[in-house]
């Protein structure tokens, strides 16, 4: 729109000078001949320079109005982008001490658990947990509305539920064998 109105003004100075030579033509005219039929088309022509000059300025106006809020949403684009880059750097950040801390558990894991069944299984229940925390990081910091996010993954998590009973029903028999300690190979 701005650009829009920049080439209207342009087009309507031009026009605007157009006309103001017609003017000083019907005032040389004038001058010479006092004919009542110029006297009036020099009146018109008045009447419609002062239109256009109104036009003019009203343009020059609503340009001014459009540069202004070029500049607020600049401001507060800028301000956005700011404030994006320093919650990308704090969720940088936390993600790295995050891996530290898997890393730092797993060295613990590794060195106190000889097992190597109950070494994966740990090492991967911690893998787990560390990409669950990221994803809640960055679910937390760009959903503006949780209520949305719980109710989508309440209907997921039911159509799963359904569609994967019997697995479910496996699993869960699966931990009572294994937790249980009731059978023995």
């Amino acid at each position: 729109n701005y650009d829009n109105y920049l080439k209207q003004k342009q087009g309507l100075a031009a026009i605007i000078q157009i006309i103001n030579k017609k003017k000083d033509i019907y005032e040389q005219i004038s001058a010479i001949e006092h004919d009542q039929k110029e006297k009036v088309q020099y009146r018109k022509l008045l009447k419609q320079l002062n239109m256009f000059q109104d036009a003019l300025e009203t343009i020059k106006v609503t340009q001014s109005m459009y540069q202004k809020r070029i500049e607020v949403i600049e401001v507060d684009l800028h301000k956005k982008i700011e404030e994006q880059i320093y919650k990308l750097i704090k969720i940088g950040i936390f993600i790295v001490l995050l891996f530290v801390v898997t890393f730092l558990l797993k060295l613990v894991i590794k060195r106190y658990i000889t097992d190597n069944e109950r070494f994966y299984m740990a090492n991967k229940i911690i893998t787990f947990v560390n990409f669950a925390l990221i994803l809640f990081v960055l679910f937390a910091n760009y959903i503006t509305n949780i209520g949305y996010l719980v109710t989508i993954l309440g209907f997921a998590s039911a159509g799963i539920a359904i569609a994967m009973k019997e697995w479910f029903f496996s699993i869960f028999c699966w931990l009572v064998i294994v937790v249980g300690g009731n059978i023995n190979v």
